[in-house]
């Protein structure tokens, strides 16, 4: 007598969310079909009784017999491997060993997450203005959900996908996440400041003010004494107060004589 052991295993599919093949499977009980020629109808009957009593098999039932071939549906714990032994146990009538046949089956499935890149705002940009379009490219052609910050983000053009955000004032993170059909995700982040404060502003306006007296002499503007070099040169920087329009100047020789000028400022 001889028979073929091919035995059928289905894997389903399953999505993942991240790019990992599924670890090899751990069976424990195969099903198995058992072929075994050469035998009549009362040797049918026997491997069905010794069959019942054989231990190592959690059943066998009669899938067919045709002519002197009978196919039987075998579940076995444990080791395919190992059933030539636990078949070569039964007294009668004789099992001996020819071939054995195994056969997997194995269901394809999508496990790469989208590809989601920023396009605007870039990373670390500084931003005046609340309100701003935050735009990101997912190029996969299988696409299901596009989120920005949270929220549903409409295709725009293409692969490119656009929101309109309010965002907050200062520095802050932005979240875009991509989902396919299948349900692999991935995230993309990026770190702007928003900054719609007018930077404080300070400004002194001073004015130059320069001229000749004779040599030896002290000149005052607004009252303030100013430098005066040996040949009777003076100038100065001279602050000018809010609503200030004229400007004093005044010069003493060296006898106490005085001579006073006031000049418009812009003139």
């Amino acid at each position: 007598m001889r028979f073929l052991l091919p035995a059928l295993f289905l894997l389903a599919a399953c999505a993942t969310t991240a790019p990992l093949q599924q670890p090899a499977p751990r069976f424990l009980t195969t099903e198995l079909e058992l072929t075994v020629k050469e035998v009549d109808a009362e040797m049918v009957q026997q491997l069905q009784s010794q069959f019942a009593r054989t231990t190592d098999l959690r059943s066998a039932q009669l899938k067919s017999h045709t002519g002197k071939v009978a196919v039987f549906t075998v579940m076995y714990p444990g080791d395919v491997g190992d059933l030539p032994k636990s078949l070569a146990t039964i007294p009668a009538p004789g099992l001996k060993f020819v071939s054995a046949k195994h056969a997997y089956e194995y269901a394809a499935f999508d496990n790469l997450p989208p590809t989601v890149t920023f396009i605007h705002p870039q990373p670390e940009q500084v931003l005046n203005t609340k309100d701003q379009y935050v735009i990101v490219e997912v190029p996969d052609k299988d696409v299901a959900q596009v989120t920005i910050g949270g929220k549903n983000a409409p295709l725009y053009k293409g692969t490119v996908y656009r929101l309109k955000l309010d965002l907050n004032e200062g520095k802050q993170e932005i979240v875009a996440t991509a989902k396919d059909k299948a349900g692999n995700e991935t995230s993309a982040r990026v770190t702007v400041t928003i900054d719609t404060t007018a930077p404080a502003l300070q400004a002194q306006i001073r004015l130059i003010v320069e001229g000749q007296v004779e040599a030896g002499s002290s000149v005052l503007i607004d009252g303030v004494e100013v430098s005066v070099d040996s040949s009777g040169h003076y100038k100065a920087e001279v602050p000018v107060r809010k609503g200030q329009r004229k400007v004093e100047i005044v010069a003493i020789d060296q006898s106490g004589n005085k001579s006073v000028t006031t000049k418009t400022i812009g003139e």
